[in-house]
């Protein structure tokens, strides 16, 4: 099993992850979105680019994509992450990317806390965003078309 973690993708390889996401990322992704669009989502997560933007590759096939843009100037930004179905089993090697190379960067960039909002059905993203030093913050209602309650998550620079 070869990993390799791409921080400098193409719209490309996006795309491929985005065709073909886990139920549980498109369920979390159609909170915010009215339709779901694999080309708007690769459009918005290509814009990432700026802050962070990286692609994890399982024996040369892209299948997890992560980053951050900003929310507020560049000290606070929105973390994502979704992925084809299998993906979870690179999900270690990006944990430690995201310790090792992800945070630094960011906190070089000035960014002094991350937010992530996760669908409260999505216990495998709240569990692994525990395991990266993010805190539960909030549950918030009224998310999205359907007024939907998302979790929000908050990860803050040491």
């Amino acid at each position: 099993m070869k990993i390799e973690i791409d921080t400098s993708p193409t719209p490309f390889a996006l795309h491929v992850i985005a065709a073909d996401l886990r139920p549980e990322d498109r369920h979390e992704l159609a909170v915010t979105r009215e339709i779901y669009d694999a080309e708007e989502l690769v459009r918005d997560a290509f814009a990432a680019r700026h802050t962070y933007l990286a692609v994890v590759n399982l024996d040369d096939v892209p299948i997890f994509a992560f980053g951050a843009v900003p929310l507020v100037g560049r000290s606070f930004v929105q973390g994502w992450a979704f992925g084809r179905p299998g993906s979870y089993r690179v999900l270690a090697a990006v944990t430690r990317h995201i310790k090792k190379l992800m945070i630094p960067r960011l906190i070089e960039l000035g960014v002094q806390a991350v937010q992530v909002l996760s669908h409260p059905d999505h216990v495998r993203a709240h569990i692994w965003l525990r395991q990266l030093g993010f805190r539960l913050q909030a549950r918030v209602p009224g998310i999205g078309p359907r007024k939907e309650e998302m979790f929000l998550f908050i990860g803050r620079a040491p």
